[in-house]
C-alpha cells in the first residue's frame, strides 16, 4: 500500500524504459520513491504487485505496468503533476 498520494516506480538500471520514464518525472517535478527491482526489496515489491517487467509505476492504489505515459500522466494529475 502506497497511500493515496504516494508515487513508487519498481525499475532497473539496465531498463531503456526505465531511464525514460525516470527522465519524463525529472521533467514534470514528480516526487516519487525509486526502487530497484535487482535488490532484494525490489523484488519482494515485484511480488507484491505481481508484475513480471519493469517499470512498473504504483500512484496511489493504482498500478500501471510497463511504459504507458498516457495511463501514468492521467493517474498523475488529479496530484497536480503534468507528465
Amino acid at each position: 500500500s502506497t497511500g493515496d498520494k504516494r508515487i513508487v516506480m519498481l525499475a532497473a538500471e539496465w531498463c531503456g524504459y526505465c531511464e525514460k520514464l525516470r527522465k519524463d518525472f525529472e521533467l514534470a517535478d514528480v516526487r516519487y520513491t525509486l526502487i530497484d527491482v535487482d535488490t532484494e526489496q525490489g523484488q519482494r515489491a515485484m511480488a507484491a504487485v505481481g508484475a513480471r517487467g519493469v517499470p512498473v509505476t504504483i500512484v496511489g492504489q493504482d498500478i500501471v505496468y510497463g511504459y504507458n505515459p498516457d495511463q501514468i500522466k492521467d493517474k498523475l494529475a488529479p496530484l497536480g503533476y503534468r507528465l
